[in-house]
């Protein structure tokens, strides 16, 4: 239910770590593990509604292709739907 404005600066970045998320996930190709866990329970904590949905979407990862989504894909992932949710709440 958001209604994102495209034109952006949060939902250019966004895309664009998506558009590179897809080219690892179908190259079988993972982020370098260099976060500790502790910044990830961190954001779980402050961006729950984000973690939710990565949660989801990490789910369906696993499901469908059978890949692990990494503690630095999480965190990435985590901040970005944070800032589109952030910006969504301005409007």
């Amino acid at each position: 239910n958001l209604h994102i404005n495209e034109d952006e600066l949060n939902y250019s970045r966004f895309v664009t770590h998506l558009k590179f998320f897809s080219q690892r996930l179908i190259n079988v190709e993972s982020l370098n593990e260099v976060t500790d866990e502790s910044l990830l329970d961190v954001l779980k904590q402050k961006y729950q509604q984000s973690d939710v949905c990565v949660d989801k979407i990490s789910d369906f990862l696993q499901k469908h292709y059978q890949h692990e989504v990494s503690t630095d894909e999480r965190v990435y992932l985590i901040l970005h739907i944070a800032r589109l949710l952030k910006s969504q709440c301005k409007r």
